[in-house]
């Protein structure tokens, strides 16, 4: 192996499904994970003193957390139980990131500091709840409902709405529990996509940032984003970004349950609050 190879936990061929659009089971590989590492599995065969010459000798499970942004100068991770500030690794030129916590084996509760040097308004760091550590939104009865044809309230589910959702962290303090996070919740029926994403200014449309999560019972993708990485809720234009699975097929997609819509030739869907709404 050669020394300037880079050494990293992710598996490469989840770097590059990531990296070039067309992975299928996001939550699979960003956010946290728990790695065992075993005697033939130091990284990509390096031995162990290369592979973390500080990490402590032997540690059978590690925590890693990875994050996909491109337009990211660095990034690092929160730890928030100890406050512990960890700088991620890019470990591809396309902005793929990793941050392996060779101390500690559970998960815990974090936040991503991500610093942008590539917009128009020049270098600012931001520090937010990662879209990969929240659970599972729509019930199963919305699904099994959705899947047999019989959901007749879809606007209830499907579309954008503003919700508070609590992230998926263990609970090992009840004096540190972590509130509801505001933010807005996108699900969207497409059964035959490759991969379905989220674009909008937030990502810069860049369909590889926020690939949602497919829930095969019934056909439908979804994911929540936080209110301070959408850099607000009511009012942001968004779309759904659609990878088939042949014949290289990628297009933009209106929102089909969406509440608000730009007036054409614009097509952008609108998040919107509807039930301040009064009918009359």
């Amino acid at each position: 192996m050669n020394s300037n190879d880079p050494i990293y936990l992710t598996p490469p061929e989840q770097v590059a499904a990531i990296c070039g659009g067309y992975c299928s089971d996001p939550f699979a590989v960003l956010g946290m994970h728990i790695v065992d590492i075993g005697a033939g599995d130091e990284g990509r065969g390096a031995s162990w003193e290369i592979f973390s010459p500080h990490a402590p000798h032997p540690a059978s499970r590690v925590v890693t957390v990875r994050a996909f942004y491109p337009f990211a100068e660095s990034m690092a991770v929160r730890a928030l139980d100890t406050n512990e500030v960890v700088p991620m690794r890019r470990i591809h030129p396309d902005g793929f990131f990793e941050a392996v916590f060779w101390e500690r084996s559970e998960p815990f509760p974090y936040r991503l500091i991500l610093t942008d040097g590539t917009g128009d308004e020049g270098r600012g760091t931001k520090e937010f709840y990662d879209p990969y550590a929240f659970p599972l939104l729509l019930s199963d009865f919305d699904l099994h409902l959705i899947a047999e044809g019989n959901h007749f309230r879809l606007w209830q589910v499907l579309g954008a709405h503003i919700v508070e959702v609590t992230p998926n962290f263990p609970i090992t303090d009840p004096q540190s529990l972590i509130p509801a996070v505001r933010g807005v919740r996108f699900a969207v029926w497409a059964p035959n996509a490759l991969r379905v994403s989220v674009v909008g200014d937030f990502n810069r449309w860049d369909g590889r940032v926020h690939p949602m999560r497919f829930r095969h019972e019934a056909g439908i993708w979804e994911l929540f984003l936080p209110e301070e990485v959408l850099g607000g809720t009511e009012g942001l234009l968004y779309k759904f970004e659609v990878k088939g699975r042949y014949a290289d097929y990628l297009q933009l997609k209106a929102d089909p349950v969406g509440f608000y819509h730009e007036v054409r030739p614009k097509s952008a869907s609108i998040v919107w609050d509807i039930g301040r709404y009064r009918w009359n």
